[in-house]
């Protein structure tokens, strides 16, 4: 599908799991319309009485708040059943991945690692494992789903109206486009941001290496510019990229824990 088992390095199993990860999030996309399907069908028995003057059907009322109650517990349960096949799946396949990256990293000599900056690898080891875990969680399960769900709920529009299906439709591939057309601007500003980042987890792990030899000879000196000016480059630069200055040389705020390391 779309190669994402190639994407996201998903053994077999793990494929599997993100094939029920789809259905359930597709399942729960389905029963999310039932509640919608009820509350409409009370507002057109309200309006009923006022539009062609007949009696409020009370008995009919009754139905649909029995109705609507199921198909909130329906909801429920498949949202319940989403959870254990998106996100307990999900962590269980990137526990196998980080298990194999661990072990390939064991097999590898110490000369490799001679000639690698360890904050550096570590940095892009650990979050490629984080944004994998993260996408197949969070982004593509749902994201699937939501095609699948969309492109049913518009061919049933399309028995009715075909000019609702097609506004219901509309906004997919609008979507794509704007994704396809702004790819070079993201690739841009995502180079940007792990270039910032790789730079703070080094100074970073230069900081703590450090501590040590100073802590040892009881030395003493100036904060560490280059990891405050690290970390500031970190939060500026993403938003820098998207966003004007207002004003010249307006000063900017930040979090307790980047002001410490001023």
């Amino acid at each position: 599908m779309f190669g994402i088992k190639k994407l996201l390095q998903l053994s077999e199993e793990g494929w599997r799991n993100f094939t029920r990860a789809v259905i359930a999030c597709v399942l729960t996309n389905l029963t999310l319309l039932l509640p919608f399907g009820v509350i409409i069908h009370v507002i057109t028995l309200l309006l009923g009485p006022l539009a062609g003057g007949s009696a409020l059907e009370t008995a009919a009322l009754w139905r649909a708040l029995v109705l609507g109650a199921a198909a909130a517990l329906l909801y429920l349960f498949a949202l319940r059943y989403e959870y254990r096949k998106t996100y307990m799946t999900a962590y269980s396949e990137s526990e196998q991945i980080r298990l194999d990256v661990a072990e390939r990293l064991r097999r590898l000599p110490l000369s490799f690692f001679n000639k690698k900056d360890l904050a550096e690898l570590t940095a892009n080891i650990m979050g490629d494992c984080t944004a994998i875990e993260h996408t197949m969680s969070h982004v593509t399960p749902g994201l699937c789903a939501n095609i699948i769900t969309i492109t049913l709920a518009s061919a049933l529009l399309a028995l009715y109206d075909w000019r609702m299906a097609a506004a219901h439709f509309a906004p997919l591939p609008a979507a794509f486009g704007l994704i396809l057309v702004t790819r070079g601007l993201q690739t841009r500003l995502g180079e940007r941001h792990v270039r910032a980042k790789l730079e703070a987890a080094e100074q970073v792990q230069e900081y703590l290496e450090g501590i040590k030899v100073v802590k040892a000879f009881g030395l003493a000196g100036e904060k560490s510019a280059a990891l405050k000016n690290a970390l500031r480059a970190m939060m500026t630069k993403p938003r820098r990229a998207l966003t004007r200055r207002t004003k010249r040389g307006s000063r900017r705020r930040f979090p307790r824990w980047c002001r410490a390391a001023r």
